[in-house]
């Protein structure tokens, strides 16, 4: 039978161990979730980017009279859209990967800028930006799959570790 003092040493190492397993697991679910938050942000303003000039092809191509109230819901939606893209680059840095952020600088450095060919056909620039902001939100949405599933991996293997070390003692 261990002697008291030693088995006092056992159950202190135990909690604090699982004290500061805790805390270590509360802040990675609270970044997770943080990224997780930026994450929504992007993909929800680029859905907005995208729905603009979705509207304005569907009404060209299906001939129909275009609904100003529709219009200018699209439009506000995407000034809003713009103004989180531009907050989520200057302040993703604290929760995005720089490769995110590279994507979006990208994006916004295309958006507006269009080949020869587009500068005088309307219908062709309303297509070309919904094609970039397609091509960006497809890219965001895999950034965002590796990236969380990343932050999460490594948690599930610590903790099972930490739970074996703690039934050996």
């Amino acid at each position: 039978m261990p002697d008291l003092p030693s088995a006092l040493a056992g159950v202190l190492v135990g909690a604090l161990a699982t004290f500061f397993l805790s805390i270590l697991r509360f802040r990675v679910e609270k970044r997770w979730e943080q990224r997780l938050h930026a994450y929504r942000q992007v993909i929800e303003a680029l859905h907005h980017k995208r729905n603009y000039p979705a509207y304005l092809i569907d009404v060209e191509v299906e001939g129909r009279i275009q609904d100003e109230a529709e219009i200018k819901k699209l439009a506000d939606n995407k000034r809003v859209a713009n103004r989180q893209i531009e907050l989520a680059i200057s302040q993703g840095f604290l929760v995005l990967e720089d490769d995110v952020q590279d994507r979006l600088k990208q994006y916004q450095n295309d958006v507006g800028r269009y080949p020869a060919a587009l500068r005088e056909d309307w219908f062709g620039q309303i297509d070309h930006d919904w094609g970039l902001a397609d091509a960006c939100l497809k890219d965001i949405i895999g950034f965002a799959q590796r990236d969380l599933n990343k932050a999460t991996w490594w948690w599930g293997a610590l903790w099972k570790i930490a739970r074996k070390a703690k039934a050996a003692l």
